[in-house]
Protein backbone atom coordinates (compact mmCIF):
# COMPACT_ATOMS: atom_id res chain seq x y z
CA UNK A 1 0.00 0.00 0.00
CA UNK A 2 2.11 2.29 1.20
CA UNK A 3 4.96 2.00 -2.02
CA UNK A 4 1.23 1.69 -4.19
CA UNK A 5 2.71 -1.03 -5.67
CA UNK A 6 0.90 -4.36 -7.04
CA UNK A 7 3.13 -7.31 -7.33
CA UNK A 8 2.02 -10.80 -8.20
CA UNK A 9 4.07 -14.33 -7.74
CA UNK A 10 3.05 -15.50 -10.86
CA UNK A 11 0.79 -15.20 -13.84
CA UNK A 12 -3.15 -15.54 -14.25
CA UNK A 13 -4.21 -18.95 -14.92
CA UNK A 14 -6.75 -20.23 -17.45
CA UNK A 15 -10.91 -19.54 -16.69
CA UNK A 16 -12.22 -21.91 -15.02
CA UNK A 17 -14.95 -24.01 -15.45
CA UNK A 18 -15.93 -25.69 -12.01
CA UNK A 19 -15.91 -24.26 -8.40
CA UNK A 20 -13.17 -24.49 -6.04
CA UNK A 21 -13.13 -24.20 -1.99
CA UNK A 22 -9.62 -23.46 -0.26
CA UNK A 23 -10.00 -23.61 3.35
CA UNK A 24 -6.67 -21.93 4.58
CA UNK A 25 -4.11 -23.19 7.22
CA UNK A 26 -3.40 -21.60 10.44
CA UNK A 27 0.66 -22.03 10.28
CA UNK A 28 1.89 -20.84 7.13
CA UNK A 29 4.64 -18.74 5.55
CA UNK A 30 4.48 -16.18 2.97
CA UNK A 31 5.76 -16.33 -0.38
CA UNK A 32 9.80 -15.41 -0.24
CA UNK A 33 9.10 -13.26 -3.60
CA UNK A 34 6.66 -11.28 -1.69
CA UNK A 35 7.59 -11.78 1.91
CA UNK A 36 9.36 -8.68 2.49
CA UNK A 37 9.45 -6.97 5.89
CA UNK A 38 8.16 -8.17 9.15
CA UNK A 39 4.62 -10.14 9.56
CA UNK A 40 2.53 -8.37 12.07
CA UNK A 41 -0.76 -9.97 11.01
CA UNK A 42 -1.45 -13.64 9.75
CA UNK A 43 -4.52 -15.26 8.98
CA UNK A 44 -5.88 -18.55 7.38
CA UNK A 45 -8.62 -17.23 4.87
CA UNK A 46 -11.70 -19.09 2.62
CA UNK A 47 -11.23 -18.28 -1.23
CA UNK A 48 -14.31 -19.58 -3.22
CA UNK A 49 -13.50 -19.58 -7.00
CA UNK A 50 -15.95 -20.25 -9.47
CA UNK A 51 -16.50 -19.05 -13.06
CA UNK A 52 -18.67 -16.30 -11.81
CA UNK A 53 -15.58 -14.79 -10.30
CA UNK A 54 -13.38 -14.87 -6.92
CA UNK A 55 -14.47 -14.42 -2.97
CA UNK A 56 -11.73 -14.28 -0.68
CA UNK A 57 -13.24 -14.24 3.35
CA UNK A 58 -11.17 -13.39 6.73
CA UNK A 59 -12.21 -14.83 9.92
CA UNK A 60 -12.94 -11.87 12.11
CA UNK A 61 -13.13 -11.39 15.68
CA UNK A 62 -15.89 -8.81 17.02
CA UNK A 63 -18.20 -8.15 19.55
CA UNK A 64 -16.84 -11.93 20.70
CA UNK A 65 -18.54 -13.10 17.51
CA UNK A 66 -16.52 -14.52 14.55
CA UNK A 67 -17.72 -12.77 11.33
CA UNK A 68 -16.34 -13.51 7.98
CA UNK A 69 -15.78 -10.40 6.05
CA UNK A 70 -14.93 -10.06 2.07
CA UNK A 71 -11.21 -9.19 1.60
CA UNK A 72 -11.63 -5.90 -0.73
CA UNK A 73 -8.48 -3.92 -1.31
CA UNK A 74 -11.10 -2.12 -4.05
CA UNK A 75 -13.39 -1.03 -1.23
CA UNK A 76 -12.17 2.53 0.40
CA UNK A 77 -14.13 1.35 3.97
CA UNK A 78 -14.64 -1.84 5.73
CA UNK A 79 -18.48 -2.23 6.68
CA UNK A 80 -20.80 -5.19 8.38
CA UNK A 81 -24.24 -5.96 7.29
CA UNK A 82 -26.87 -3.91 8.71
CA UNK A 83 -28.38 -7.10 10.76
CA UNK A 84 -24.99 -7.92 11.51
CA UNK A 85 -24.48 -4.64 13.48
CA UNK A 86 -27.68 -4.55 15.28
CA UNK A 87 -26.94 -8.11 16.25
CA UNK A 88 -23.43 -7.17 17.94
CA UNK A 89 -24.91 -4.27 19.59
CA UNK A 90 -21.76 -1.97 18.08
CA UNK A 91 -22.30 1.76 19.16
CA UNK A 92 -23.99 4.57 16.59
CA UNK A 93 -21.36 7.54 15.78
CA UNK A 94 -24.40 9.07 14.46
CA UNK A 95 -22.53 9.96 11.09
CA UNK A 96 -23.65 8.86 7.85
CA UNK A 97 -21.59 8.30 4.61
CA UNK A 98 -22.15 8.00 1.06
CA UNK A 99 -20.94 4.52 -0.72
CA UNK A 100 -21.43 3.97 -4.29
CA UNK A 101 -21.16 0.18 -6.14
CA UNK A 102 -22.19 -1.50 -9.40
CA UNK A 103 -25.30 0.11 -10.26
CA UNK A 104 -25.92 1.94 -6.60
CA UNK A 105 -25.42 5.04 -4.56
CA UNK A 106 -26.82 5.01 -0.80
CA UNK A 107 -26.06 6.76 2.00
CA UNK A 108 -25.24 4.34 5.17
CA UNK A 109 -25.00 5.04 9.16
CA UNK A 110 -21.31 4.09 10.61
CA UNK A 111 -21.02 2.44 13.71
CA UNK A 112 -17.79 2.14 15.76
CA UNK A 113 -15.75 -1.19 15.67
CA UNK A 114 -15.13 -1.48 19.16
CA UNK A 115 -12.00 -4.05 19.76
CA UNK A 116 -11.69 -6.27 16.67
CA UNK A 117 -9.02 -8.85 16.02
CA UNK A 118 -7.81 -10.43 12.63
CA UNK A 119 -5.69 -13.99 13.22
CA UNK A 120 -5.28 -12.96 16.82
CA UNK A 121 -4.01 -9.35 15.74
CA UNK A 122 -5.79 -6.52 17.02
CA UNK A 123 -7.23 -4.00 14.45
CA UNK A 124 -7.12 -0.40 14.82
CA UNK A 125 -10.01 0.93 15.78
CA UNK A 126 -12.63 1.70 12.98
CA UNK A 127 -15.61 3.32 11.70
CA UNK A 128 -17.78 0.75 10.21
CA UNK A 129 -20.42 1.17 7.22
CA UNK A 130 -23.52 -0.47 8.21
CA UNK A 131 -24.48 -1.71 4.61
CA UNK A 132 -25.77 -4.72 2.48
CA UNK A 133 -23.05 -6.36 -0.04
CA UNK A 134 -24.30 -6.96 -3.26
CA UNK A 135 -23.76 -10.09 -5.70
CA UNK A 136 -24.70 -13.71 -5.27
CA UNK A 137 -20.93 -14.83 -4.59
CA UNK A 138 -21.27 -12.29 -1.58
CA UNK A 139 -23.96 -14.54 0.15
CA UNK A 140 -23.10 -15.93 3.57
CA UNK A 141 -20.49 -13.05 3.99
CA UNK A 142 -21.13 -10.44 6.68
CA UNK A 143 -19.23 -7.56 5.78
CA UNK A 144 -16.28 -5.91 4.66
CA UNK A 145 -12.77 -5.60 5.16
CA UNK A 146 -11.71 -2.63 2.89
CA UNK A 147 -8.74 -1.10 2.35
CA UNK A 148 -8.76 1.64 5.40
CA UNK A 149 -7.53 -1.26 7.58
CA UNK A 150 -5.48 -3.26 4.87
CA UNK A 151 -4.25 0.23 4.21
CA UNK A 152 -2.53 0.74 7.74
CA UNK A 153 0.12 -1.90 6.83
CA UNK A 154 2.82 -1.69 4.74
CA UNK A 155 2.23 -4.70 2.85
CA UNK A 156 -0.64 -7.03 2.45
CA UNK A 157 -0.01 -10.21 0.65
CA UNK A 158 -3.54 -12.39 -0.20
CA UNK A 159 -2.05 -15.62 -1.26
CA UNK A 160 -5.06 -17.19 -3.13
CA UNK A 161 -3.53 -20.76 -3.79
CA UNK A 162 -2.68 -21.46 -0.45
CA UNK A 163 -5.82 -19.38 1.10
CA UNK A 164 -3.47 -17.25 3.61
CA UNK A 165 -3.58 -13.63 4.23
CA UNK A 166 -0.56 -11.85 5.61
CA UNK A 167 -0.36 -8.02 6.94
CA UNK A 168 3.62 -6.94 6.68
CA UNK A 169 5.46 -3.92 7.82
CA UNK A 170 6.51 -3.43 3.99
Amino acid sequence: YRSRRLELAGGESTALTSNSYVIGKAHAAPPAALGKGKVKSSSPLRVFESPQGVIVAAPVKIGGHTEQLAVDSGSPGSGLLPAVAHELKLKGDGAKVAYAGVGCKAEAPTFSSGKWVLGGTALRHASLVSRRIAGTLNRGLQGVLGSDVLAAHGAVIIDYASAHLWLTTG
